[in-house]
């Protein structure tokens, strides 16, 4: 959340980043039915979270990505 409020993001990308230790493990089209939102939108916060290291992609797929939030999933771990 810290880096999220420092990049001054509104929106989506918060309701996602505030879900993620329910969801750390993601899909666009599944981000968008989950929010009620277009994909392009779901896709656009994904896109951010990624640019500032809060999400991955997880390989290289152009169809179908996964998409990870590794640090809640090591905390999730222990």
């Amino acid at each position: 959340m810290e880096r999220v409020r420092g990049e001054r993001f509104r929106g989506l990308a918060v309701r996602v980043t505030e879900d993620l230790i329910g969801f750390p493990i993601m899909r666009v089209p599944e981000l968008a039915q989950r929010y009620g939102v277009s994909f392009e939108a779901a896709n656009s916060a994904v896109g951010r979270l990624v640019d500032i290291g809060v999400l991955r992609q997880v390989g290289n797929r152009a169809y179908g990505r996964v998409f990870v939030a590794e640090e809640v999933l090591r905390v999730l771990r222990y």
